[in-house]
């Protein structure tokens, strides 16, 4: 059975008390439409939501694996917007087995001024300089190497 949640419905739920807290400061904001359930047989739950988060962006966001050793941006507390989706997969007991948020991430770190716009000449040549291992794999593989 698949349904769509109403914004009402969704405000709702997200009223109640849960285990986990979102990001202090963070502003979620389901957008019209995009808040997806879906209840299998067994009672598991699987739900899609996509909302703008809104917020400071300050201290540090980590990588995979999300420990001191991982990838770290540095947030100097400007206010951002960032699109972004929530996906949760949820037991027959309720608890959540599988969760994620998914965003753009060069979206976010322009937002926030840690990385220039993509028409920078900056950025233009970093991507264009993608290509150059894309070339150089073609050499290779003519060469036979």
């Amino acid at each position: 059975m698949r349904f769509l949640f109403t914004e009402e419905a969704f405000q709702e739920a997200l009223a109640r008390p849960r285990l986990a807290k979102p990001v202090p400061e963070w502003r979620y904001d389901s957008l019209p439409d995009q808040a997806y359930i879906d209840i299998q047989p067994d009672g598991t739950v699987r739900t899609v939501i996509r909302y703008i988060g809104s917020g400071h962006f300050s201290g540090a966001l980590r990588m995979y694996p999300y420990d001191r050793s991982a990838p770290t941006i540095y947030g100097d507390g400007r206010f951002i917007q960032a699109p972004a989706v929530d996906r949760y997969h949820f037991d027959a007991d309720g608890l959540m087995d599988e969760g994620e948020a998914l965003y753009d991430f060069i979206d976010a770190v322009q937002r926030a001024g840690i990385m220039p716009r993509d028409d920078s000449k900056l950025v233009r040549s970093l991507f264009a300089a993608s290509r150059l291992p894309v070339l150089a794999r073609g050499v290779r593989e003519r060469l036979g190497v």
